[in-house]
C-alpha cells in the first residue's frame, strides 16, 4: 500500500505543479512576482490559443516589468485579426493603470509608464481601437495641469497631441481655456501661460486651434507675453519646430489668413510677432497664401521691412507663379536696395530649381508698367544667365536701353559714404544694357563669364 501512497502523492504534486504552470488570471498576476515569471508571461502573450483578455493581462504585467519592447514585438508579429482583440483588451487595462485620480495629483511612475505604453501601442491599433487609445491619452494629458503632465515620460505631450491631430483639439482647447480663464489668487496673481501649452494646442493642426490662438493675440491684459507666445506657437506648428515632429498641414491656416494678415500689418504689434505671422501665412497652400500676402506688399503705409518680408513669404509659398504678382505689387513710390531685393526675390527665385519657368516670368516683367517689376525681370535674367536663351534675352534687355527711370535706393544709403566713393544714380536702361552685354558673353562662350 506504501507504493500507492507514493503514487498518490506524486500525482497530487504533479497536479499542483500543472495548476501553477497553467495560464489563468491568478497565475498571470503571481508570475509578476516570480523569478521565471517573465518568460511565462511572454509565453502567455504569444499563445494564440488563450483568450484575448488573458493575453492582454500578460502583456499588461510585462509592461509593469518595464518590458514594453517585448509586448510591442509580440503584437507586431501577430496577424492583424489576432492582434486587434488583444490590443483592445490591453488598451482598457493600461488605461486603468494610467488613470490619475485627481486633477492636481502628480502622476506616479507606474501611471506614466502605462501612458507611454498606450502611445507606443497606438501605431498598431486601427479604427475604433486607436480612437479609444487617443481618447485615453488626451484625457490623461488634459485632465489636470497640462504642462506638468506633458513633461513626464518618454514622449512629450506636444508630440502625442501632434500624432493624434485634430481629434485632440477639444481636449486641448479645454485645457488651454482652463489656464487662460483661471481666477486670480488672493494676491491678485494669475499663473503665467506657458509657451508649451500653446504649442501643444497648435500641434493639433486644426482650424479651431488656429482661430483660438489668433484670438489670444488680443488678450495681453491676461498676460503681456500672451500675444507673442500665441503666434510663436503657430510658428512652431506650421513653420519651424526644430524638427521635433513633422509640420502641420497648412490647409488649416486658410480660413484665418485675413486675421494673420491684420496682425502682420499692424504697426502697433512687435516686429517679431509680425514677422512670425507672415511666416505662418507663407505656410498656407498657394494661391491662398499669395492672395493674402499681396495686400501687405502693396500697402504703402506698411513699413518697408515688413513689406519685404511679406514679399519674400509670397515668393516662397507661391513659387514661380508668385513672381509677377509680387513684383507688380511692390509700390513704385518706394526705394529698393539691390542687396535687399536680392535676398527677398532674386535668390528665392533662383532657388526654385525651375529656371525655364522663372525665366519666362522674368521676361514678361520686362514689359511691365512698374519700374520695380521691370527691375526684378532684369535682375532675374542676369542671375539666371541661361546659355540656351542668353542671346535672345540680351536682345530683350537692349529694348530697355532708353529707359531713363532712376533706380531709387539701388546702391543703398549713400549719405555716410565719402563723396569720392559715392556711386552715381543708376538708370534702369543703362543697367539693362550692362546685363545684356554680360548675357552676350554667355551666349558666345556657352557659359557664364
Amino acid at each position: 500500500m506504501r507504493w500507492l501512497g507514493i503514487v498518490c502523492l506524486a500525482l497530487a504534486s504533479a497536479a499542483l505543479v500543472a495548476a501553477c504552470e497553467r495560464a489563468d488570471h491568478d497565475n498571470v498576476d503571481r508570475w509578476l512576482r516570480t523569478q521565471k515569471g517573465h518568460g511565462k508571461l511572454l509565453a502567455a502573450l504569444n499563445d494564440a490559443s488563450l483568450p484575448a483578455d488573458l493575453r492582454a493581462h500578460a502583456a499588461q504585467n510585462l509592461i509593469r516589468l518595464d518590458d514594453d519592447a517585448a509586448v510591442l514585438a509580440a503584437l507586431e508579429a501577430a496577424p492583424a485579426g489576432e492582434r486587434a482583440p488583444v490590443l483592445e483588451a490591453l488598451a482598457g487595462r493600461l488605461w486603468e493603470d494610467a488613470r490619475i485620480s485627481g486633477a492636481m495629483t502628480k502622476p506616479t511612475a507606474d501611471q506614466v509608464g502605462a501612458k507611454d505604453a498606450l502611445f507606443a501601442l497606438r501605431p498598431l491599433a486601427e479604427g475604433d481601437i486607436r480612437a479609444r487609445i487617443d481618447g485615453y491619452l488626451i484625457e490623461w494629458l488634459t485632465g489636470g495641469y497640462y504642462v506638468g503632465r506633458a513633461r513626464t515620460g518618454r514622449v512629450s505631450g506636444e508630440l502625442i497631441v501632434h500624432a493624434i491631430g485634430p481629434a485632440a483639439t477639444p481636449g486641448m482647447l479645454t485645457a488651454t481655456k482652463r489656464e487662460i480663464d483661471a481666477p486670480a489668487d488672493d494676491a491678485g496673481r494669475r499663473p503665467q501661460i506657458e509657451l508649451e501649452l500653446l504649442q501643444s494646442l497648435a500641434a493639433t493642426g486644426s482650424p479651431e486651434a488656429v482661430a483660438y490662438l489668433i484670438a489670444l493675440t488680443d488678450r495681453a491684459e491676461r498676460d503681456p507675453a500672451l500675444p507673442e507666445r500665441a503666434i510663436a506657437a503657430l510658428h512652431s506648428a506650421f513653420v519651424d519646430n526644430g524638427e521635433r515632429f513633422p509640420l502641420s498641414a497648412g490647409a488649416a491656416l486658410v480660413p484665418h489668413l485675413a486675421g494673420l494678415g491684420a496682425l502682420a500689418g499692424d504697426a502697433e504689434r512687435p516686429l517679431r510677432l509680425r514677422d512670425q505671422a507672415l511666416a505662418v501665412m507663407a505656410a498656407a497652400p498657394a494661391p491662398a497664401c499669395v492672395d493674402a500676402l499681396l495686400p501687405i506688399v502693396s500697402d504703402q503705409a506698411v513699413a518697408d521691412e515688413v513689406r519685404l518680408v511679406a514679399a519674400n513669404a509670397a515668393v516662397r509659398c507661391g513659387r514661380a507663379d508668385a513672381l509677377a504678382p509680387v513684383a507688380e505689387a511692390l509700390p513704385t513710390s518706394g526705394s529698393y536696395e539691390a542687396r535687399e531685393l536680392r535676398g527677398v526675390i532674386w535668390e528665392p527665385a533662383l532657388a526654385l530649381a525651375e529656371p525655364a519657368r522663372v525665366a519666362e516670368e522674368a521676361r514678361a516683367l520686362l514689359a511691365s508698367e512698374s519700374w520695380v517689376a521691370r527691375l526684378v525681370g532684369v535682375e532675374i535674367l542676369d542671375h539666371l544667365a541661361l546659355p540656351e536663351s542668353a542671346a535672345a534675352d540680351a536682345r530683350r534687355l537692349r529694348a530697355l536701353a532708353r529707359d531713363r527711370t532712376v533706380l531709387r535706393g539701388y546702391w543703398g544709403a549713400q549719405e555716410n559714404v565719402p563723396a569720392q566713393a559715392r556711386k552715381k544714380p543708376l538708370r534702369l536702361g543703362e543697367h539693362a544694357k550692362a546685363v545684356a552685354d554680360a548675357l552676350e558673353g554667355v551666349s558666345e562662350t556657352g557659359q557664364e563669364t
